[in-house]
């Protein structure tokens, strides 16, 4: 999801961890809290098939899921992703639930 400085890299676990401290939210929020904020509201507040939202976080396709699903639901997962920001962003609320905004 966040790319690293070095090509077809990513940030690591502790960059995020050491983000949210900075940000004021060290004991209150997880990189996995974040993950599973996401897993909720998608699952509530969308349409958007099961198997988009597990590839999204990144989790592991059954053995039977992966013989067969060869496909990266690229297109509906940058969708889902907008989603995600436009309710990140308060543009749009989950049930009325209050946003508050993760920026420092």
């Amino acid at each position: 999801m966040f790319p690293g400085s070095k090509a077809g890299s990513v940030i690591s676990a502790a960059t995020l961890r050491k983000m949210l401290k900075d940000m004021g939210y060290a004991g209150m929020m997880t990189t996995h809290g974040c993950r599973s904020m996401l897993r909720t509201f998608a699952s509530e507040t969308t349409n958007f098939e099961k198997d988009v939202i597990e590839a999204t976080l990144a989790h592991a396709q059954g053995e039977l899921d992966s013989a067969y699903h060869r496909g990266s639901f690229l297109a509906k997962r940058r969708l889902l992703m907008a989603a995600w920001a436009d309710y990140c962003d308060g543009r749009t609320t989950m049930h009325g639930a209050e946003v508050i905004s993760l920026r420092a």
